[in-house]
């Protein structure tokens, strides 16, 4: 699902569905939309579950994490592991009917 950066935030990413719902909740009528990309950076992960950045391979989730959840029920990356984002210059334009 792609995600976006609305122009009343920038600093959070979200999904269409989201920004529409916040933007009702917040009575925004219209918003420009940047498309999000992922960002690769090595060695770190996106805890969705702490929102914080944390270190991949040194054993922060799994033993230390009391939260560590696998993907696959066993082992492995956690279920809340996820990915940076960056703006792109595609922009989007959305209103809301009123």
């Amino acid at each position: 699902m792609k995600m976006y950066f609305p122009d009343w935030d920038e600093t959070i990413c979200l999904t269409l569905p989201v920004i529409k719902g916040a933007m009702k909740d917040l009575g925004i009528e219209k918003s420009v939309l940047s498309l999000a990309k992922v960002e690769k950076t090595p060695g770190y992960a996106w805890c969705k579950k702490f929102q914080d950045m944390v270190e991949t391979g040194q054993g922060n989730c799994g033993i230390r994490c009391e939260k560590y959840s696998p993907r696959n029920g066993k082992n492995g990356r956690c279920r809340y592991s996820g990915h940076f984002y960056e703006q792109t210059e595609v922009k989007r334009v959305i209103k809301l009917k009123p």
